[in-house]
């Protein structure tokens, strides 16, 4: 899935299930748990995906560089194809497709 400006944010959020309160969730709501350094992990790797994300959605769609690398070996009639390879990724894709 591409993510970009018009992604759905709904889509990207993971439903939270809420249980009952029981007496043995108040009790140990009340003294500090290790559930707060969980939610502090959890924090942390949500701020890295952020920026992640954020680095992915700055690089170009296209990798110009490559494209111009081929456009110049076409035109001096250096551009190679390995058929096999060629023929591989094809019989793959439609295999994955199945």
């Amino acid at each position: 899935m591409k993510i970009g400006p018009n992604t759905n944010p709904s889509m990207l959020k993971t439903p939270v299930v809420k249980e009952p309160v029981t007496d043995k969730a108040k009790e140990s709501s009340a003294q500090p748990s290790a559930d707060v350094t969980h939610l502090s992990k959890v924090s942390q790797q949500a701020r890295e995906l952020e920026s992640l994300q954020q680095e992915l959605h700055d690089l170009p769609d296209v990798d110009l560089e490559r494209v111009n690398q081929i456009r110049a070996e076409l035109k001096q009639g250096d551009f190679k194809i390995d058929l096999d390879e060629l023929a591989g990724a094809i019989f793959n894709t439609h295999q994955r497709d199945s």
